[in-house]
């Protein structure tokens, strides 16, 4: 039998990468059921809501160990979309972003109070890397110009 110890953002990082890889697997033509994944003392560490039968397209939770939201979102197409909210150990928004097609659009950081401390909206330039990149679909280069407040 092999044995070995992971620190827990290992852990983290294996997990994830887990989820990641059973989100691929092939489905049927019905709603996938949500996957949940706890750790060694059955907090839910990681929570995949699959929308319709689309294994690509998915809500995605990701808990501290505590078992409070870590950070939450949406993938469609396996892409980065919509708005994305990170909390800090106490269950406070700490920072909010907003993504379309994979690519981030604006991001607000918050104090633990509520307050707003600094906006940015991030403009990128498109433009097509190269052919590898065009038959994947990214169509953008990264070259980024931030303004924040």
């Amino acid at each position: 039998m092999l044995s070995f110890s992971l620190n827990a953002k290992k852990r983290s990082y294996l997990l994830y990468y887990i989820v990641f890889l059973l989100s691929c697997e092939e489905n049927s033509h019905r709603k996938k059921q949500p996957l949940i994944v706890k750790n060694e003392v059955g907090v839910i560490v990681r929570r995949v809501d699959y929308m319709e039968e689309d294994s690509t397209s998915f809500n995605f939770i990701n808990y501290y160990y505590s078992g409070k939201i870590n950070s939450s979102g949406s993938y469609l197409k396996n892409l980065m979309s919509g708005e994305w909210f990170y909390y800090d150990s106490l269950g406070h928004v700490i920072q909010k972003e907003c993504y379309k097609n994979g690519v981030i659009l604006n991001r607000k950081k918050y104090s633990s109070d509520g307050t707003l401390k600094e906006e940015c909206d991030i403009v990128r330039i498109d433009t097509i890397r190269n052919q590898e990149d065009s038959l994947l679909g990214i169509n953008y280069e990264l070259i980024e110009r931030t303004k924040c407040k």
